[in-house]
């Protein structure tokens, strides 16, 4: 079976960037593969939250967690390392099968 993992920016709308809310980046996500292949987003799957290091990130993190129950999230900074050995045994428990969480239209909070 295909493992996946999302990679959000959770700095993309910070202090009133015009960037794209990491709940809207995974929401285009799904739509981009369920287009590409119906049902290609039901793999079992992770998130990964980079740029956790970005003042008021923290925040966005746990909305991203209330917009999305039930996915393992995995804050990281990939440029200092940051939340990479925490993320690294998420991938691998992916891998092995060990957990198997769906990501779809149905688990997002958008409003």
């Amino acid at each position: 079976m295909h493992k996946s993992s999302c990679l959000c920016d959770l700095a993309a709308a910070l202090d009133h960037r015009k960037g794209i809310p990491p709940w809207e980046q995974l929401k285009d996500l799904i739509l981009e593969l369920e287009f590409y292949r119906e049902g290609l987003s039901g793999r079992p799957s992770l998130i990964v939250a980079n740029k956790i290091d970005e003042a008021g990130a923290e925040e966005v993190c746990d909305e991203l967690k209330r917009r999305v129950p039930g996915i393992p999230i995995f804050p990281v900074c990939a440029v200092l390392e940051e939340g990479i050995p925490e993320l690294k045994d998420g991938l691998r428990r992916l891998v092995n099968g060990e957990e198997l969480y769906r990501l779809n239209l149905d688990c997002l909070v958008l409003d």
